[in-house]
């Protein structure tokens, strides 16, 4: 039996029975894993609540499988627990988090860019509209699609399963508009609560996700709309 040690967020928990889970964590070290744990005297219901950060202990034994043994809190929130506006950007970050990136694969730039967002959503005060596109924006270039800045009059198409701007509409193509909202929210860094319309660069976003991160049907995508972008 091996026992491994490591920075973890939590990212989903499931109940199973008997004071039993089954807990995914982004780990700093390992990547995303999946790990059994058992509600008890080193592992309490709130320390493996999403998206609580802790340092964790964990065993794996000949055939695999991960136990957590146990988890230390290493930040406490604030208020990202409580807020109905933060927790539902929470829901949506870890759910775009789940949907495009493997499990085991291990990225230490992507677990400091996510554990820093965190920290910086439970404490801010302002612009909550703009946070998750922010993010996006952000994830979308460290994960290494950012898109081409080749904006021009003789280019105001963007193609997003091309990642790019181009003289001809195709059935991948964002209108004029749209096309020039992306452009100026990528290269420009406008601000999108008082610039560009959320709601429709958020569609915007996502379907360029779809093509180059592999990600459908963002449930928690109802859930934002109605306490975020509900008066945008």
């Amino acid at each position: 039996m091996e026992f491994l040690q490591s920075k973890a967020i939590i990212l989903q928990t499931i109940v199973l029975k008997d004071f039993k889970c089954l807990v995914k964590l982004f780990t700093k070290k390992y990547g995303i894993i999946s790990v059994s744990a058992e509600i008890g005297q080193y592992i309490q219901s709130g320390h493996i609540q999403i998206p609580n950060i802790g340092e964790v202990t964990i065993t794996q034994n000949k055939y695999k499988k991960y136990t957590l043994k146990e988890i230390k809190p290493s930040y406490i929130y604030k208020n990202i627990l409580v807020d109905l506006r933060k927790n539902s950007i929470v829901q949506f970050i870890i759910e775009i988090l789940l949907k495009t990136t493997q499990e085991t694969y291990s990225d230490n730039r992507l677990f400091a860019f996510i554990n820093k967002k965190l920290l910086e959503l439970d404490e801010v005060e302002n612009n909550l509209q703009s946070f998750h596109l922010d993010f996006i924006r952000e994830y979308i270039a460290i994960t290494g699609h950012t898109p081409l800045n080749n904006y021009s009059p003789e280019t105001p198409y963007f193609d997003i399963s091309e990642g790019r701007f181009t003289s001809q509409f195709t059935k991948t193509s964002l209108n004029t508009e749209d096309s020039k909202w992306l452009y100026h929210f990528f290269f420009e860094k406008l601000s999108p609560a008082k610039e560009i319309p959320v709601f429709r660069l958020t569609h915007c976003l996502l379907d360029y996700l779809k093509y180059h991160l592999s990600l459908h049907d963002v449930q928690s995508l109802t859930f934002l709309k109605e306490v975020i972008m509900e008066k945008v």
